[in-house]
């Protein structure tokens, strides 16, 4: 649902606050079969939830790019997944993320 705020709905909430890991290893880019699989951008990588995080049962979160503002639980940077995921590819390793 368009403007959601309550983060414990599944598919439709925002990414529940807490502490997570972006591995720059998971970064994947653009495949022309993901346009089909909805507005993932540029580039993605998956977002992992430290001990302590109450994901409420939720999972499958992720950081990435799209042409359309929102997201069903993920982080959408929009389209500046192009300046952001190089600047995380230059840094490499674990990095932590806070959502607050």
């Amino acid at each position: 649902m368009p403007g959601e705020t309550d983060f414990t709905k599944k598919n439709e909430g925002p990414i529940p606050p807490g502490k997570y890991l972006l591995d720059t290893d998971d970064i994947s880019w653009t495949m022309p079969w993901r346009s089909f699989l909805g507005d993932w951008g540029n580039y993605r990588a998956p977002l992992h939830p430290l001990p302590g995080t109450d994901t409420h049962g939720r999972e499958g979160f992720f950081l990435h790019g799209g042409c359309i503002p929102g997201s069903a639980g993920c982080i959408d940077v929009g389209e500046d997944d192009n300046k952001l995921f190089p600047k995380f590819e230059e840094m490499r390793g674990v990095l932590p993320l806070w959502v607050e």
